[in-house]
């Protein structure tokens, strides 16, 4: 059995051709190039439990913003990273508040999908998701001076203060 904590980390969510490489890499098993990508999956936790004696779980995005240290722990089965949880719930709004811009005080103003939106500037606003990937996505080329190097930074800085599923 290999030891897990020696292995790279391998997200599920990585794509079939990813998982069948890792598997022949590290395991030397081959994954079928035929199976859809669901038994693909599914084939890579099995071989990934057989190799390492740990049960892969689905991977999402941790939006629990409670710290309770007790959800954390495994219970009951030993040498398992996660078991199978249910599913938590998407978020399908956020309460964001964009921070002042000192060159540009005016709100922000854009349209997803066709609907336009505004949005207040240190104010918590409530938005939807597609409107806040909107403003993740929203990014600026700055110069440094001295050097003239070029690097991405957000349009509009803004902070999540509560998920609303």
């Amino acid at each position: 059995m290999i030891e897990p904590t020696n292995l790279p980390y391998i997200d599920l969510g990585a794509g079939a051709d990813a998982l069948r490489k890792f598997a022949l890499e590290y395991f030397g098993k081959k994954i079928s190039h035929q199976a859809k990508d669901e038994t693909v999956i599914d084939r890579f936790r099995e071989i990934y439990k057989e190799e390492t004696g740990v049960t892969l779980a689905d991977v999402e995005p941790d939006l629990d913003e409670d710290d309770d240290q007790d959800d954390d722990q495994d219970e009951g089965v030993e040498g398992t990273i996660a078991e199978e949880t249910k599913p938590k719930p998407k978020p399908v709004a956020v309460t964001i508040n964009v921070q002042e811009d000192e060159k540009d005080t005016q709100p922000i103003v854009g349209s997803v999908q066709f609907v336009p939106y505004r949005i207040m500037r240190n104010v918590n606003v409530r938005v939807s998701m597609p409107i806040l990937t909107s403003l993740q996505n929203a990014m600026k080329t700055v110069y440094n001076p001295k050097t003239m190097e070029s690097r991405e930074v957000p349009m509009y800085p803004f902070s999540i203060v509560e998920y609303h599923f």
